[in-house]
């Protein structure tokens, strides 16, 4: 049993060292060709949230298609709409944190700038942005979120105001969203 246990914080330990990692060679915001910028979206009042929604135990978001083209999304959303920072983040809906990685890994984790992994429909970031908002919460999906904020005297961002713009869903929908350049309304 103590063997089980240390095996499991060694898991969890290393799944945590790895996200950490990410946050240092993660490339943020607008600029991805380089790690080391500042995120481009900071500093600004209102940006765009683009959350991509999946798991591996969905044969709709396992599909290759649906896995390339969501891998393609980070760099094809900025490029079609480099006027305005954006922001984006990964959600696996994974049971578990480890099949999460797995599965953001076949994503090019390294494009994503924030990532959610684990607990099916109780994940957090689910039961903030998505259940209570949408008709029927599945996968694979995106949500686009257009953010304004305003600046405390620490400067640190808060949402002011928080509007859903654009939602696909479904392997089909996402492909073809993405593949017509991500188009916003």
């Amino acid at each position: 049993m103590q063997h089980l246990a240390m095996k499991r914080l060694l898991s969890v330990a290393c799944c945590l060292v790895f996200i950490i990692s990410l946050t240092g060679t993660a490339c943020q915001g607008q600029d991805r060709a380089s790690a080391d910028e500042e995120a481009s979206y900071r500093g600004h009042e209102q940006i765009y949230v683009v959350y991509y929604v999946g798991a591996s135990s969905c044969g709709f978001s396992s599909r290759d298609e649906v896995v390339e083209a969501v891998s393609q999304l980070p760099q094809g959303f900025s490029d079609a709409h480099d006027d305005t920072p954006t922001k984006f983040v990964f959600a696996a809906m994974d049971e578990t944190v480890d099949d999460g990685l797995a599965f953001m890994q076949r994503h090019n984790a390294e494009q994503w700038d924030e990532v959610s992994l684990g607990a099916h429909y109780n994940n957090e970031t689910l039961l903030h942005n998505f259940n209570s908002d949408v008709s029927a919460p599945g996968t694979p999906h995106i949500i686009v979120f257009e953010d304004t904020y305003r600046f405390d005297e620490y400067n640190i961002p808060h949402i002011e105001q928080r509007e859903q713009i654009h939602s696909v869903m479904g392997a089909e929908g996402v492909v073809d969203w993405i593949e017509e350049g991500s188009p916003l309304p």
